[in-house]
């Protein structure tokens, strides 16, 4: 488990008791009730968070803590604040965001982050008054954010740009360099694959946006086409990188170093 979310298990339990303590008494209250002085009342209230997203506090995204003491998260307010475009079919959610692709369905504890297979975070997303809410660990486990509870007791999640000016103390940064050999070039419908053997990482897939240098050998400006089975490159790799086998990533720049 990830210390940000020690931190948010840690954080909503304390929480919890300190509504337990503030608010019990008038749940309870009743002015011709004998009170046992010997007696402990066990009634946990949970806690309903404010969510923080990119450093914006976002109005109307209830949350709320299920029976499994999960703390569930409104999955469109969120995505969409965070440049995320939100599908539904049928009971299966999609996020897309360049090549960034998300599946999941209501009730399975399955996230599908581009074509790996579906990753088990131990919890599956819920349909709560006709909204799709998906535990806090989403956000970290399968987008590679940033997830907190800060100070003020909010939710606060970071991607992007935001997530990676931030690393967690005690942890490397995640923006790296590496050599790297080919392995294959896949696309389908608009989005490529460069699946690659780093000499640190092991296999590692890089999803190729319009965001992503591409830099030939010569230094001049290239693309996607011209990178070939077999040929040797310089990954400087994003801040987020899946737990999946192999790893995904988003790759900042990629130079093309030579043909092997």
């Amino acid at each position: 488990m990830k210390k940000s979310m020690k931190k948010i298990i840690a954080a909503a339990s304390i929480i919890a008791v300190c509504a337990t303590s503030s608010f019990a008494a008038f749940a309870e209250y009743d002015p011709n009730k004998e009170v046992n002085p010997n007696s402990i009342s066990t009634k946990m209230i949970k806690p309903i968070f404010v969510v923080n997203v990119n450093g914006k506090l976002l109005e109307g995204a209830e949350t709320y803590v299920n029976e499994n003491d999960r703390i569930m998260l409104p999955i469109r307010a969120i995505a969409e604040e965070l440049g995320f475009t939100v599908g539904w079919d049928s009971g299966r959610i999609t996020l897309t965001k360049g090549p960034v692709y998300v599946t999941f369905a209501i009730g399975e504890d399955g996230y599908t982050f581009a074509r790996t297979a579906p990753m088990q975070i131990g919890q599956a997303p819920e349909l709560t008054d006709e909204k799709t809410y998906v535990p806090s660990n989403f956000f970290d486990e399968i987008l590679g954010g940033e997830i907190n509870i800060n100070q003020s007791g909010q939710i606060e999640i970071k991607h992007g740009e935001e997530a990676a000016a931030e690393v967690e103390e005690g942890e490397e940064e995640a923006v790296a360099a590496g050599e790297a050999s080919v392995v294959s070039v896949t696309e389908e419908d608009g989005f490529v694959a460069v699946l690659v053997n780093d000499e640190a990482l092991g296999e590692v897939q890089l999803n190729i946006g319009e965001e992503t240098e591409i830099t030939l050998a010569d230094g001049e400006k290239g693309s996607v086409a011209d990178i070939k089975e077999g040929m040797a490159l310089l990954v400087e790799y994003g801040a987020a990188m899946t737990m999946s086998l192999p790893p995904q990533n988003n790759p900042v720049k990629i130079t093309v170093a030579a043909a092997e």
